[in-house]
């Protein structure tokens, strides 16, 4: 049989044993979709156990010497009347550092860059 001719008759029988192929597919692929979704699950887990332990062994981001946090050091009230400009470039270094978590262990526990986020965070009315 030929290729058009094999193609042709694949069309024709097609919609009466689609269901059956993808519940054959479905089931041979079950085990592994649940395998991912446990290993996804530990990956989690791990990743939240790593970052608990991140918080206990400093409480500052290692920034590069060209950012902002790097250049001096800052103060809670400091942010109050802070420059909008410059509020918002060290916000966006913290987001930067913490990957996007706003609840990052080294965010939580500096209450430096709480203030910071706070006022110039993702979430604030600057």
């Amino acid at each position: 049989m030929d290729d058009l001719s094999r193609a042709g008759w694949f069309t024709y029988i097609r919609p009466w044993i689609s269901r059956e192929i993808d519940d054959i597919v479905n089931r041979a692929t079950q085990s592994l979709t649940q395998e991912v979704e446990r290993l996804t699950g530990e990956n989690e887990a791990i990743d939240r156990a790593l970052r608990s332990k991140v918080r206990l062994a400093a409480n500052i981001f290692n920034f590069s010497a060209e950012a902002a946090w790097s250049q001096r050091e800052y103060h809670k009230n400091e942010f109050r009347t802070m420059n909008h400009r410059t509020g918002r470039k060290l916000a966006a270094e913290l987001m930067l550092a913490a990957e996007g978590d706003l609840h990052h262990p080294t965010i939580l526990a500096n209450p430096i860059y709480g203030k910071c986020l706070l006022h110039f965070g993702p979430r604030s009315d600057h």
